[in-house]
């Protein structure tokens, strides 16, 4: 057993953590270039690796649309936030207080990020969509609901939200009907969109909803047993 007075030295890594940054940077490397569709060469990367992400992007050959960082119009960023490399923010995004973005995070038009909330890279969060402060963001967020709690779940559809950006009644119902069969089943994703695809009505909102989640790489946050519970 190793105890604090066993212990004569401490080393860190040169970002000065105790984790193999090394080793992490070559996992998220590989990812962002699987992501992107992009081949990885190994031999380059091991011939110019570097701390600096745009840096060793320009030395694979990444083209350069590909790594930039795009904050549409209108949005508000409060005090403290953190954009990072290769997001992607829609318009009318509004970031609260210390909010923290890893990189190749997308936001959808019209979301709201609670103050202090944390989104991990790749992540996607929807349009219209409405974060809780404080949480953490490790699954994607499809579009038009609000998530709170932690883990972070789906606590049920933006109504609010909907009706100030013009939604009709009939649109929000739509939703909410969509979001119940994918939330308040008891069916898998795959599932639920197979029956919203064939069973419900189609409207912009279910072919955004469906596209969002065949999309998503890291998979969609799931519902809390509360919720369940409520709409029981």
């Amino acid at each position: 057993m190793i105890t604090t007075a066993s212990i004569r030295t401490i080393l860190f890594d040169w970002d000065g953590t105790l984790a193999d940054s090394a080793g992490l940077g070559l996992q998220a490397f590989q990812k962002t270039f699987a992501d992107l569709d992009f081949l990885f060469p190994m031999d380059v990367y091991e011939a110019t690796y570097s701390p600096n992400w745009y840096a060793t992007y320009e030395a694979l050959g990444l083209p350069k649309d590909k790594w930039k960082t795009v904050v549409g119009s209108n949005c508000l960023l409060m005090a403290y936030c953190h954009i990072a490399h290769d997001c992607i923010l829609g318009d009318h995004v509004i970031i609260a207080n210390s909010v923290q973005l890893a990189g190749h995070v997308e936001i959808g038009n019209y979301a709201i990020i609670g103050g202090m909330a944390a989104a991990i890279q790749f992540s996607k969060i929807g349009a219209h969509c409405y974060i809780a402060g404080g949480t953490e963001i490790i699954k994607d967020v499809p579009p038009f609901i609000k998530a709170g709690r932690s883990p972070l779940s789906y606590v049920g559809v933006n109504s609010v939200g909907l009706q100030r950006r013009g939604f009709t009644s009939e649109k929000i119902n739509s939703i909410l009907e969509i979001y119940r069969n994918i939330y308040a089943r008891g069916l898998n994703t795959t599932q639920a969109t197979e029956f919203i695809e064939k069973e419900l009505p189609e409207t912009e909102e279910k072919t955004e909803i469906i596209k969002f989640i065949r999309e998503s790489k890291r998979g969609i946050l799931k519902v809390s047993a509360k919720e369940i519970s409520d709409e029981n």
